[in-house]
């Protein structure tokens, strides 16, 4: 049928045209001086494209509406005649145009130039830190220091004592203070923004916003040219506000960085300070990051982002983690510890259910309970923190557990590691970022219970008391 409306379409194709379809010739041949009046002898450019899906088909008629409609009741007397099926006519012929391909080549086009040159503003401004760093070190050799140079001029405020590393740091915060970069996003807009951009020559980043304007633009009009042409667009000029909530995936990425479960270079490592611990609590602890993270982070717009550092790294970090403890080869740790490594899920289709059987995340539990304890010992306020193994606990140096109102002996005395030393930011990572700095490296004895239940996150430090040795 497509071919009969299609065969006699003599409005593009011409005898003596080379680009026209063989198939199409044959099927004008065989076709000639047969019923011409359904087809497109009297209707030029007529093509039709079809997709079937199941019981349902779909069809694409490009020509005009009376064309439309004579190819619709033919399909529908064919399918029930010819077929003996039942049709549903309910569909409707509904206007459609096709919109070039172009506008998602320029979309990409653009992007693709944008991260090009992000990726090469960050560069130049993480060569700026290094040969800042170079200037400053070189300062302190008589023999290479500039007395003309702003460095030299300024050293006189150094203080006595103070080292390279810690001057540095120095002028680059009076630096980012001045520039006013407080507010700004990531370390890296601000090398590329107020190091690498203003140093460019003013023609080069003048073509570039230009282009990046003119596509903007571009696919901006081809997006409402779309809008426009769907059946239940309207003209009104109302907007509609979208709220969209966040994961801070760099933030994550850097604390999985300080925490030591990825290396400088984004790769899952193994956890020194967990090493010495058990099994069951190498895994618990890792059980607790993945049990913070579907909590907080299930209804987020990005949350297969998370989904897929759970996957590759977390998890990846929990086996070579044990792997280093027993120093033998990954997949001998997949599989020894097959049920242990449940608890931290293997794929990326992750579906957010805090009481789920296969995470295994409480103790058996269900999540209302969950929540309850959450607010009764304030988790909301409180991450996850690290744990090292100090010593073993031995009957010349007996040790109790220091949760309040547990008098069970305590194995292990544990350190107690305060990865963070500022409240900023606000989002919560699964790390702590609220514990003082005063109890960095302080000793705790805890039961195997209540570190358990530390880990997972059914207590918080508030529930220990730091003072039980005087």
């Amino acid at each position: 049928m497509s071919m009969r409306y299609e065969a006699f379409d003599t409005g593009i194709h011409s005898e003596d045209d080379g680009s026209h379809s063989k198939l199409r010739n044959w099927f004008r041949r065989q076709m000639k001086g047969n019923n011409i009046e359904h087809g497109g002898g009297v209707n030029s450019c007529v093509r039709v494209h079809s997709c079937r899906f199941m019981d349902e088909i779909f069809f694409a008629v490009s020509g005009s509406k009376d064309v439309v409609l004579a190819f619709k009741s033919e399909i529908q007397s064919y399918v029930q005649e010819s077929l003996h099926l039942d049709v549903d006519n309910q569909a409707e012929v509904l206007p459609l145009r096709a919109v070039h391909k172009l506008k998602e080549k320029v979309e990409l086009f653009a992007s693709q130039k944008r991260e090009s040159w992000d990726a090469g503003t960050v560069r130049i401004g993480k060569k700026w830190l290094a040969h800042g760093l170079k200037k400053v070190k070189e300062s302190e050799i008589k023999h290479l220091a500039d007395s003309r140079s702003l460095l030299s001029q300024i050293s006189s405020f150094r203080k006595p004592g103070m080292e390279t590393d810690h001057w540095y740091k120095f002028l680059l915060k009076i630096w980012m203070q001045d520039v006013n970069a407080k507010f700004a996003e990531s370390e890296e807009l601000i090398l590329s923004k107020y190091i690498a951009e203003p140093a460019l020559p003013q023609d080069l980043k003048d073509s570039f916003y230009k282009f990046q304007k003119r596509a903007e633009e571009y696919i901006s009009s081809e997006t409402d040219s779309i809008i426009a042409l769907l059946p239940n667009s309207t003209s009104s000029t109302e907007s509609v506000t979208t709220t969209e909530i966040i994961a801070p995936v760099n933030i994550i990425k850097k604390r999985l960085l300080r925490y030591g479960l990825v290396n400088a270079k984004g790769f899952p490592c193994a956890s020194r300070m967990l090493i010495l611990q058990d099994t069951i609590q190498i895994v618990d602890w890792f059980s607790g990051i993945v049990s913070r993270w579907l909590r907080w982070y299930s209804d987020c717009h990005n949350f297969s982002e998370i989904k897929l550092i759970i996957c590759d790294q977390v998890r990846k970090s929990c086996i070579r983690t044990l792997a280093a403890k027993y120093r033998i080869h990954e997949t001998e740790i997949e599989k020894r510890f097959d049920s242990e490594l449940r608890r931290i899920p293997a794929t990326q289709e992750l579906e957010y259910e805090l009481a789920n059987e296969t995470l295994d995340l409480t103790l058996d539990s269900q999540a209302s309970d969950y929540d309850d304890d959450a607010l009764l010992y304030g988790i909301s306020y409180s991450g996850l923190c690290l744990l090292s193994l100090s010593r073993m606990v031995s009957q010349s140096r007996p040790c109790n557990c220091f949760v309040m109102g547990c008098v069970t002996a305590a194995p292990c005395v544990y350190t107690l590691h305060v990865m963070e030393r500022q409240k900023f930011p606000g989002w919560k990572t699964g790390f702590s970022s609220c514990i003082h700095p005063s109890l960095n490296k302080r000793r705790i004895g805890l039961c195997k219970q209540h570190l358990k239940d530390l880990y997972l996150g059914c207590i918080s430090l508030q529930s220990i008391d730091f003072g039980a040795w005087k």
